[in-house]
């Protein structure tokens, strides 16, 4: 099962917030909501796992450490497009669908695949 961080992130945020999901023991509330099946084996710890490894430092980010990180990324992201442009303008095709491809897949990073038995 792959779980998208993103809205585990929003949808611990949206229960009140990583505190008070441990505090209340609202997991389920969250798993619920993540549409993770009652039947998955250890949802409940399995998703506490995933929010503390990923999740939490960016938790912990002051608002001014959220900001730079996001102006970083942009930044990235920006240079990137301009690489792509550049090797299309170039006629470089190969290279490319390789860069394209290679973007894709860091997109992707931000779903983890997790074994719920």
């Amino acid at each position: 099962m792959e779980v998208d961080l993103p809205r585990l992130y929003q949808t611990v945020q949206s229960v009140g917030g990583l505190k008070e999901v441990i505090e209340k023991k609202r997991w389920q509330r969250v798993a619920d909501a993540m549409k993770i099946p009652k039947s998955a084996q250890d949802r409940v710890t399995k998703l506490d796992d995933i929010y503390c490894k990923y999740l939490l430092p960016y938790d912990t980010l002051s608002p001014g450490e959220r900001q730079k990180l996001f102006d970083d990324v942009e930044k990235e992201w920006a240079a990137r497009d301009v690489r792509v442009l550049t090797q299309d303008n170039s006629g470089s095709s190969d290279s490319n669908e390789e860069e394209v491809d290679d973007i894709q897949d860091e997109s992707e990073e931000c779903i983890v695949k997790v074994t719920f038995l």
